[in-house]
Parts: structure tokens; C-alpha cells; sequence
């Protein structure tokens, strides 16, 4: 993804996630992913969009730095096929077991601009139940980006969720 990313924006980012899901789901063939270039001195840029910006006194983690970041912290160990109903065709998704704990991780990514009613079903598992919390990563518009000004404009923010 590198037209129309800006330096690393919210857009891009998504459709990084929307293509990780795509390896976490097939992750039976898919041995291996990475992501580079990894660093970028801003003064110095070659390549949009890196996943860390910096320069002598300050670091910002692009979007894509994020969506790199939840899916190594929030994949587990076994796919769990997800079905996802929603009002539009926007949505990724893919859900994971980890086997040690027996909890799941769930990943929705939505590219449209507005908030979408979603529905789940993680097959052949059991009501969800227990703790469970949403780590959303979202901004006011696609466009936005971080910045060595603003390095939080887009970044993970964690929350409970009650399940019905």
C-alpha cells in the first residue's frame, strides 16, 4: 500500500489489517509475513509509508506500526472460523483460539468512513462469556496520519464490551 498512504495514514493502514487477516486466516500455508521498511528518518524519507518515523528527538508510530502491532499481541494459536453479518460489504475478519487459555481474539476491520452495525458467529464455539475487551484503532478520517507533532492522532485505544 503506498498510493495515496500520505506518510502512513488511517487508510492505509486498514487495508494492511484487511490483508493481514487474509494471512492469519490462511495461516496453515502462510509461514511467514513481514513488514519493511521498518524505520524512517523524516528528513530523510525514501519510501512511504515506514512504520516508525523519527528524528533526533522524537519518535511517532505510523498506523501501520499499530496494526502490526495488535495482530502480533492479539493472535492466538488456532483459527477459529468467524461468519460476520453487517449492513455492508466493508468488513474483514478473522478470530483466533489460543489454546493455553481458551480465549479467542476476534479482528473486524472496517474500511468504510462511518460506523457499521455488526453481527458475529464464531462457529462451533461457545457463548462468549467473561471478561472481554475491544481495542479499537480508528481516527476522524482515513487521511490521518501521525506525525513527530502529533504521534497519538491514531493509536489503540482499549475498552470493556459486554457480550448479549
Amino acid at each position: 500500500v503506498t498510493q495515496g498512504s500520505g506518510n502512513g495514514n488511517l487508510g492505509a493502514a486498514l487495508a494492511e489489517a484487511a490483508f493481514t487477516t487474509g494471512l492469519v486466516i490462511n495461516s496453515d500455508i502462510v509461514m511467514l509475513a513481514s513488514y519493511a521498511p521498518l524505520f524512517t528518518n523524516v528528513y530523510d524519507r525514501t519510501w512511504n509509508p515506514d512504520a516508525i518515523q523519527f528524528n533526533s528527538t522524537a519518535v511517532a508510530p505510523t498506523p501501520s506500526y499499530w496494526v502490526q502491532l495488535l495482530f502480533s499481541q492479539h493472535t492466538g494459536d488456532v483459527v477459529v472460523p468467524v461468519q460476520v453479518t453487517s449492513s455492508n460489504n466493508t468488513l474483514f475478519a478473522c478470530a483466533t483460539l489460543y489454546s493455553r487459555t481458551n480465549s479467542i481474539s476476534l479482528a473486524v476491520i472496517n474500511r468504510a468512513q462511518a460506523a457499521v452495525d455488526v453481527s458475529f458467529d464464531l462457529v462451533d464455539q461457545n457463548k462468549l462469556s467473561g471478561n472481554v475487551t475491544v481495542v479499537t484503532l480508528s481516527s476522524g478520517s482515513l487521511l490521518d496520519e501521525n506525525s513527530l507533532d502529533l504521534p497519538d492522532q491514531v493509536a489503540p485505544k482499549t475498552s470493556p464490551f459486554k457480550t448479549q
